[in-house]
């Protein structure tokens, strides 16, 4: 993901192990809705690419094992693991 014969954008994948790669020739403070634009999907507080919170289904994010409620504004940082659930709500 953002890597094509035109370009490689400042933020993509190498493969499929999910691991963003950041190469910005200035330093920016780039946040998570910066690389779901550039995949060109949907991630909010609110849905997780067509998968929407309902009244039976929740969306829940987390930073290295802890909920965290910044969502797509989470600044990127150097090893931070996320992880993003969207699940039936029991």
């Amino acid at each position: 993901t953002g890597i094509s014969r035109e370009c490689m954008h400042v933020i993509h994948t190498h493969d499929k192990t999910g691991k963003l790669h950041i190469e910005s020739p200035y330093y920016h403070q780039f946040h998570l809705k910066d690389f779901f634009i550039i995949w060109g999907k949907t991630f909010n507080r609110n849905c997780i690419f067509q998968y929407c919170v309902d009244e039976n289904h929740t969306l829940s994010f987390f930073v290295n094992g802890v909920e965290n409620d910044d969502y797509e504004n989470l600044p990127l940082r150097d090893g931070d693991v996320i992880r993003i659930v969207y699940s039936e709500k029991k």
